[in-house]
């Protein structure tokens, strides 16, 4: 994958596709800043700022607005605000950025407690949304497995439970078009898929595939042709870093860790890796197509963050 951009003032941990216009935007954990790519400059431009650092984000259609819903472990809870100021023209140094307040997200005043929702994401078959309740980093574990999965039902009049507990730092959540729910547990190292029954009313759970080499899938998205999964593997800081060579003959400097995306068609087998300069992997996504994958990886000692990409064939 090769570099798309930079920024060394955010640090980046989600990204979403706007599905009217095919323009990709990120969010900033630190800021709550959302930044809109510009692919034929490479670079980021930052269209609001909202009062609350969210975790994640993604695009809500409703009616003829669309809107961004953000899980927001801080608040413990789902909320959502208005999309359409990322329509207006900026340009750079001449206003301030406009802040947006997020308003609870009525589904979830119907919701059991939660803990703190890490990510979130559409479906693109109901338009209902769907969660991970994953707890602040290191409270649902091996040990402690109180990390969930949510949805919405009804037109997002009400939220119930895919699993309400028993997982280990569920990082990621996406819907195929078949109506399956992938999770990404990272801290078991395994992807999880939910089979729809009953209309969606019920749901068999299974791990759908394992991994290694790695602390764990830090994130999932579906291919919007193939239905093929693409899962980033994380790995620390201290681990990807290149070891540093002893002065002696006999000894040679290790190559540095790569970060990895894996494909894996509808059976769970692996199609092809796509190897990533960078090893802290947090969030994927595809242009609408799916002729382009887009990674972003954001350092925990720097706090900079790239974004890359790749052309993926069109068959």
């Amino acid at each position: 994958m090769n570099v798309a951009a930079e920024s060394h003032q955010h640090f980046l941990t989600s990204l979403a596709i706007d599905p009217s216009t095919d323009e990709l935007y990120a969010l900033c954990a630190a800021s709550g800043e959302v930044l809109r790519y510009n692919a034929e400059r490479q670079t980021f431009t930052e269209v609001a700022k909202t009062d609350v650092p969210p975790a994640s984000f993604a695009f809500l259609t409703d009616g003829e607005e669309m809107r961004w819903v953000m899980a927001c472990p801080m608040q413990r809870t789902l909320l959502t605000t208005s999309a359409t100021v990322r329509q207006r023209v900026v340009e750079e140094g001449t206003e301030e950025l406009p802040v947006v307040t997020l308003a609870p997200y009525a589904a979830c005043s119907h919701a059991p407690p939660l803990n703190a929702p890490t990510a979130v994401t559409v479906s693109p078959c109901d338009g209902e949304v769907f969660f991970t309740d994953a707890g602040w980093e290191g409270d649902s574990s091996l040990l402690n497995r109180t990390g969930a999965v949510y949805r919405t039902v009804q037109r997002h009049s009400a939220v119930v439970a895919l699993q309400p507990t028993g997982l280990a730092q569920p990082s990621s959540v996406v819907v195929g078009r078949d109506g399956c729910v992938y999770v990404a547990e990272m801290v078991e190292n395994r992807l999880l898929r939910y089979v729809p029954r009953g209309g969606g009313v019920r749901y068999i759970g299974a791990v759908f595939a394992r991994f290694e080499g790695s602390m764990g899938p830090s994130a999932v998205v579906v291919h919007p042709r193939t239905g093929h999964l693409f899962v980033a593997l994380y790995e620390a800081a201290e681990v990807g870093r290149p070891y540093e060579a002893v002065d002696d003959e006999t000894s040679s400097t290790a190559p540095p860790l790569q970060g990895r995306v894996v494909e894996l068609d509808l059976s769970g087998a692996e199609v092809c890796t796509y190897h990533v300069p960078d090893t802290q992997l947090r969030a994927l996504a595809f242009d609408v197509q799916g002729t382009c994958l887009y990674a972003v990886s954001s350092d925990s000692n720097t706090y900079w963050s790239t974004l890359y990409q790749a052309a993926l064939n069109e068959n």
